[in-house]
């Protein structure tokens, strides 16, 4: 009896917290829904935003105040009769670097604003795709453990007619009661569980954190993969990763750098007296070498990465495939054990659990798609931009 006291006691403790939770406001949610909240709400996307538009503002005024530059020499009025400057080959380094190097420079760091913020924003709807899964899983469990419930009570109001009549001893009682009471702390468990997701969501989204979800919609269908060999994910990403593209732009700037120093041998000629020009060449090659090196290491990373997601992205479905058929079987099974029932061949707490493990693996059907279709979501990002993972 102490152990069904105990039971009990945890029930209404979790029970009286649920209540007080669900005091809160509720709202229906799809990860759609979610998506939409978090980047409307995400201070850091804002923040994100704002920097795309100064770094644009800052490469229109490096063009406009360095491309017209003339680098050859500077035209000037000097009694009434225009005259012109040469400028030394030294000199006209200097300028050509601000006419061709400097744009560039401030075009990259605008580019790569933009990157950054829809890196950024990948990464955040990915997160929140993971929470979602999470939050769906809970929920799932609350249906579970309720229909669970439901055959357990069923259970025990038979125990308690058998015992009325002395078909069933004390101790048969006490123990469909305790799986009873069991099952109610599972229940409230489950619900506990459910709003800690809830409150996970709401603090990465932005919403009010006592914001409840009390229907959480899974809206999505299992689409038969239909994949290209894995060396044509392994291509495009080589091709459009941003860690590719954006050591292989930084590596362009550093040429043309090199490229602008060497001009009329530039730096032939003043090497050994300029140690400033000397030292940012030799750190330009150097950087140049390095950039290399970090190009090839990416590119290995890269591929290694899409091959174990494409793997694991077959493997996925072919568990989903094989529990879908699982699923199909079993539910012909309770059309048969249905017919026993109306024969009165089985009882009816029997057929409440057939039921319960189909429904049971219904929704694993139904995790199991969404799951697939986050890992496939995740795979097209890292054959693209990336990273997925």
């Amino acid at each position: 009896m102490k152990k069904l006291f105990s039971i009990f006691l945890a029930a209404v403790l979790v029970m009286t917290s649920a209540q007080a939770f669900a005091k809160s406001n509720t709202a229906t949610s799809t990860y759609a829904l979610l998506k939409n909240k978090l980047l409307e709400n995400n201070l850091t996307i804002k923040n994100l935003n704002n920097s795309v538009r100064q770094a644009q503002i800052s490469y229109t005024d490096t063009v406009a105040m360095f491309g017209s530059i003339n680098t050859k020499g500077v035209t000037f009025t000097f009694n009434n009769e225009e005259h012109f400057f040469a400028y030394d080959d030294y000199t006209q380094m200097l300028m050509t670097k601000q006419k061709e190097l400097l744009p560039k420079q401030a075009k990259y760091q605008w580019e790569s604003a933009i990157d950054n913020t829809t890196v950024s924003s990948l990464r955040l709807t990915l997160g929140l795709r993971d929470l979602y899964g999470a939050l769906l899983g809970a929920d799932v469990q609350v249906k579970i453990k309720n229909e669970i419930l439901k055959v357990e009570q069923s259970k025990y109001d038979e125990a308690l007619k058998k015992y009325s009549t002395g078909l069933i001893s004390e101790n048969n009682r006490d123990e469909a009661e305790y799986s009873c009471l069991s099952a109610k702390s599972e229940l409230q468990i489950a619900q506990r569980n459910k709003e800690n997701a809830c409150r996970s969501i709401n603090s990465y989204i932005g919403t009010p954190i006592e914001c409840v979800y009390e229907s959480i919609v899974i809206d999505e269908v299992h689409n038969p993969l239909k994949l290209s060999p894995v060396e044509t994910y392994i291509e495009k990403a080589l091709k459009e990763r941003l860690e590719i593209t954006d050591l292989l732009y930084q590596k362009s700037l550093k040429e043309l750098n090199l490229e602008i120093l060497n001009t009329k041998d530039v730096y032939e000629k003043n090497k050994d007296t300029d140690e400033d020009l000397k030292k940012e060449h030799d750190t330009l090659i150097d950087e140049i070498e390095k950039l290399k090196i970090d190009i090839e290491k990416s590119k290995i990373e890269i591929e290694l990465e899409i091959r174990n997601a494409y793997a694991d992205l077959v493997k996925e479905e072919k568990s989903l495939i094989a529990l879908e058929n699982s699923l199909k079987e079993q539910k012909s099974k309770v059309k048969k054990y249905s017919q026993s029932f109306s024969q009165g061949k089985i009882t009816k707490t029997t057929l409440a659990e057939i039921r319960l493990s189909v429904f049971q693996m219904e929704y694993s059907v139904k995790l199991g798609i969404y799951n697939l279709n986050t890992k496939l979501m995740k795979f097209e990002k890292a054959c693209a931009l990336g990273p997925g993972y």
